[in-house]
């Protein structure tokens, strides 16, 4: 998702990387964990414009076009295993409590 806004790699892993970090710091915040892929989603996207915002870039798209565009991602990035480890570990937590 993050790649869809910024359209530079090492952007996005910023991105990522960014929003693991919010989602650690705001995980009390989340009140129904069904919804939890949906609020992940909403925290990349706002560090995407976020982003955006302190380069000054504004790009301008149309979701339905650039969803169609999409390829399907051919390789891992690092950082999206990561993010699968800290789930894990939000829901094991969950479990726990």
């Amino acid at each position: 998702m993050a790649y869809v806004y910024v359209k530079n790699k090492e952007d996005a892993l910023d991105i990522v990387q960014e929003t693991a970090y919010r989602s650690f710091l705001k995980l009390s915040s989340l009140k129904d964990l069904s919804l939890f892929k949906s609020w992940l989603l909403k925290i990349a996207i706002n560090c995407s414009i976020d982003l955006l915002r302190k380069n000054k870039k504004l790009v301008y798209f149309q979701v339905e076009s650039t969803l169609e565009s999409l390829s399907p991602i051919k390789e891992d990035i690092p950082l999206s295993i990561s993010l699968q480890e800290i789930l894990k570990h939000f829901i094991q937590i969950f479990k726990s409590v």
